[in-house]
């Protein structure tokens, strides 16, 4: 049995489910990978300079005339077949959580409905004042001569509703941290993800002592490598439908 048929049966057995999924999952959609690809996101030191929140209080006007057209390109984005074969799994698995570190918005519009956002969402804002108290809100505008977008609230500048580099995103977890230890896991499905950074490590480590499988045209990253049960060499957009 290969790697794939042996997912598909477990799958099919699986009564508790998580699927952690990366840029990888995307890249059909015509989205870079943040690391590890020519042309990724980590490799652009305009991206990279903007991943830091200090950027934004720094210089409003200029981080928001750069991340609104970069934001144009994932609102034009569509679900590829892997977003939607993971939403057909929802409806198929009795319990499938979907914990995402893209900040795309694809597995929404695929359709998936028990979604964690561990990285936040790019098409939606926020207050950059903490203590306004505002709900986030969906964006509504790209238009980067627009200048940057205010809270309905208090009028300060908004912020995007993602996670940047040096801020915590611990309380994202918690849903993942909640379904883990509300009983066994039975399998945990990695896709799309290097496993350069901790949140694969720490979602094996929560569903421990789940079977687990990586689907991934790429190496894996060695240390999540020898915590594999099973490797899908396969992209996405090509493995996950063949398991539905």
């Amino acid at each position: 049995m290969d790697a794939l048929e042996e997912l598909r049966a477990r799958l099919a057995e699986a009564r508790r489910v998580v699927v952690l999924t990366g840029a990888g999952v995307s890249v059909a959609s015509g989205l870079p990978t943040y690391r590890g690809a020519a042309g990724s996101l980590y490799d652009d030191p305009a991206h990279l300079r903007d991943s830091f929140g200090s950027t934004l209080r720094r210089d409003p006007p200029g981080f928001w005339g750069r991340f609104v057209t970069r934001r144009a390109l994932l609102r034009a984005a569509s679900p590829n077949p892997g977003h939607s074969a993971l939403a057909a799994l929802e409806r198929r698995v009795p319990d499938l959580l979907l914990a995402t570190q893209n900040v795309d918005d694809l597995h929404r519009r695929a359709g998936s409905q028990r979604l964690v956002e561990l990285h936040g969402n790019a098409l939606v804002e926020r207050c950059l004042d903490d203590a306004c108290g505002a709900a986030p809100w969906r964006s509504e505008s790209d238009d980067a001569g627009a200048g940057p977008p205010r809270c309905p609230r208090c009028g300060g500048v908004a912020r995007p509703d993602v996670v940047f580099f040096g801020e915590g995103a611990d309380e994202r977890w918690d849903p993942v941290r909640a379904f883990a230890a509300a009983g066994p896991v039975d399998l945990v499905l990695l896709v799309g993800t290097i496993g350069v950074v901790e949140s694969p490590a720490q979602l094996l480590d929560l569903a421990r002592p789940a079977w687990t499988c990586e689907v991934n045209p790429g190496p894996a990253a060695p240390d999540l490598a020898a915590r594999l049960d099973a490797r899908v060499a396969l992209p996405a957009e090509e493995a996950l439908p063949a398991l539905v």
